[in-house]
Parts: C-alpha cells; sequence; structure tokens
C-alpha cells in the first residue's frame, strides 16, 4: 500500500496530537488469488485481485448548540484521487437525526450490503445489481433519521453533477429491526439516465446506469431477514426494476424500455472463528416494450471467514453465474480485462486476506 506525501504527513501529525486531535485514521487492506473466467473468453485463469485497499481520515466536532459536526475523507490507495471513495461533510443531532452533502455510499447500496455479506469481487451484487444505482454519488444530500422504536429511515437528493452524465434523482428507504428480525424496504427513481444493452461484453454499461437525456430509471425494494440464535441469519430480498434503455439488445432492437424483478436469498452463521455463508440471486426473464424478452439468469456462491485476530481474516469463496440468451453477468476476472466475447457462464474461486485497521 502505497501513502502520498500528504497522506503521509496528516498521519504523522494526527499521530502526534497535534490540532487534529479528534481525526481518525482508518482503512482496510485487501487481496486475492482468485481461478476462474468472465463469459465466453479464452477459458480459465489463475490471477491476483487487488480488491481496493483503501485510507480514510475521519473527524468530529462537538458544536456549542449540542450537535456534532463530522466529516469523512476515503479514497483508494496506488493512484487514485482523494475522496475516490467517500468525501462528505456533515452534522447529526441525537433528536433530530443526520445530515450531510457530497459523495458517500447511496442509501440504495446500504440497504444491498445488508444483504450481500461476501467480500470477494465477485458476490451476489455482482447479479443482483442489474444496472440499479450507482454505488457512490457525487453531489448528494443524504439524510438519517433517529431510531424510533427500532425504525430508521433514510433519503437522499442526488443533484445533477456532470462527472454523473448529468444525472439527477432521490432514493428513500426504511428499516424496521427488532431482536429476531428486521424488515426492508427502498424505492428511488432517477432522471437523465437509462440502460444500455447493446454490448453485452461491457461490464461497465451492463452494471451501471448511463447517462441518457430525457430517460428515466426506477425501482424498489423489499426484503426481510431472521435472527433465529445470536451469529444466525436468514436473509430475502427483492427487487423490481423499470428502465429507459440507452442502448436495445441485439435480441430486441426496437425496444425503448425493460421491466424486470430479481429475487436474493442468503444465510450465514458464526461457529466460533469460522463464518461460512451461501447466497442466491435470480434475475427473472426482462420484459421489453417491444421483442423477446432478455432470458433469466443465476447466481450460485458459497464461502468461509475465518477470523485471524480481531482485525484480520482469511477467506475462501466460489461463485457460478449462469447467462441465458443475452445476459452479461461477469465475474472477477473482468477486471483483469478478460471479458466476455459474447454471453456466457461466469464462475470463479477466491482466497483472500482481509486486514482492517
Amino acid at each position: 500500500m502505497r501513502l502520498s506525501k500528504l497522506a503521509m504527513t496528516i498521519a504523522l501529525t494526527c499521530a502526534a496530537g497535534t490540532s487534529l486531535a479528534d481525526v481518525t485514521i482508518y482503512g482496510i487492506a485487501q487481496a486475492s488469488i482468485d481461478y476462474g473466467t468472465s463469459g465466453n473468453n479464452s477459458g480459465n485463469r489463475l490471477y491476483y485481485q487487488d480488491i481496493g485497499a483503501r485510507l480514510g481520515f475521519k473527524g468530529s466536532d462537538k458544536l456549542d448548540n449540542g450537535s456534532t459536526l463530522e466529516w469523512n475523507l476515503y479514497q483508494y490507495t496506488g493512484g487514485y484521487t482523494w475522496g475516490s471513495r467517500e468525501a462528505w461533510i456533515g452534522i447529526s443531532d441525537k433528536d433530530w437525526g443526520s445530515f450531510r452533502s457530497g459523495k458517500s455510499k447511496s442509501t440504495y447500496s446500504q440497504v444491498m450490503d445488508d444483504f450481500d455479506l461476501f467480500e470477494s469481487n465477485t458476490t451476489l451484487v455482482s447479479t443482483f445489481k442489474d444496472g440499479t444505482y450507482r454505488s457512490f454519488p457525487n453531489s448528494t444530500l443524504f439524510y438519517t433519521s433517529p431510531k424510533w422504536e427500532g425504525l430508521v429511515l433514510k433519503g437522499e437528493y442526488q443533484l445533477r453533477d456532470g462527472s454523473n452524465d448529468n444525472a439527477y434523482g432521490y432514493t428513500v428507504s426504511a428499516k424496521y429491526a427488532q431482536e429476531k428480525f428486521a424488515l426492508y424496504g427502498a424505492y428511488q427513481k432517477f432522471g437523465n439516465s437509462g440502460r444500455d444493452l447493446s454490448d453485452v461484453t461491457n461490464a461497465g454499461a451492463w452494471y451501471n446506469p448511463t447517462g441518457a437525456e430525457g430517460k428515466s430509471m426506477q425501482s424498489y425494494l423489499l426484503g426481510a431477514q431472521i435472527y433465529p440464535v445470536p451469529g444466525m441469519i436468514f436473509g430475502a430480498l427483492y427487487q423490481h426494476a423499470q428502465q429507459d434503455l440507452a442502448g436495445a439488445p441485439a435480441s430486441a432492437p426496437t425496444a425503448t424500455q425493460m421491466k424486470r424483478d430479481s429475487v436474493l436469498l442468503m444465510a450465514q452463521d458464526s461457529i466460533g472463528k469460522w463464518t461460512p455463508r451461501v447466497g442466491y440471486v435470480h434475475q427473472f426473464a426482462g420484459k421489453f416494450d417491444n421483442g423477446p424478452s432478455l432470458r433469466t439468469a443465476d447466481q450460485f456462491e458459497i464461502g468461509t471467514d475465518y477470523n485471524l485476530s480481531k482485525h484480520s481474516l482469511l477467506y475462501t469463496e466460489a461463485s457460478y453465474i449462469k447467462n441465458r440468451g443475452q445476459n452479461g453477468f461477469q465475474s472477477s476476472a473482468a477486471d483483469m480485462g478478460w471479458t466476455a466475447s459474447s454471453a456466457g457462464d461466469s464462475k470463479v474461486l477466491s482466497v483472500g486476506l482481509i486486514a482492517l485497521f
């Protein structure tokens, strides 16, 4: 992991306990050795994955009125710009909740984090996301309510931003949690955004919304988790998406809109130092307004963590993605430039290490 001179200066200043005494340094180092393929490319490969080592600085200041000013600057290491993952500032209050603005993990993505607990670069989001949201939007206003008898409400509004194709929109979510269960719901809608399905081998366009003037996208999530005993989780998440098309697939060249349903199932348990988990995603047929439907897709994943210490763990995971027709869901091999030459199945076995600090 390489730190710039500026990052090192900040780290030394914080360690010295000077005027930045309220600053906390945190981060994650993670990497894996993977073996697998991504769609119909040239076959299985053994490769190294830098899953994204990150370094962050966060701080707070108690205000005179009892509220707290908070900020966070979190970035990938190795050539990325400052705030490449998160860069925000805000105010929190125990009675009114928290308000912040800037770049942060999206409300929709936060719901996904509760259901997709896998560690590697090929997780259940690889298939479930289906181009419905941006994980870390820029120029966004966020609100999180206080907890009312187990209920927490969240909302965000994404302002028009040239670096995000002038997309704009809003998301609202609710989570109601008790000792033995939790219920989830979320809804989002964006303008100047569409889905580009014209090239099944383009992983970037397949997984993320595309800037498209006059187009719009909307989706919602409904989910539940149960906790029979401490450490055990069973969960199910349903998604319905309606997407205007910025690019139509070859199988339905005159289509302008697609509707699609998705289901995610997961289970996890903690047994001593081990945390085994299993997950499944089913993408139902994507229904176009013109032309034949986009066929179904599935993903199966199984894996386990082994805690090496309070802050470090070893994991192994295996994932299999079944693409049918013109689906283009891909494994981590796509991150290495080995993207699919056409639609096809993806599979990967990962063994990795994670250290938190």
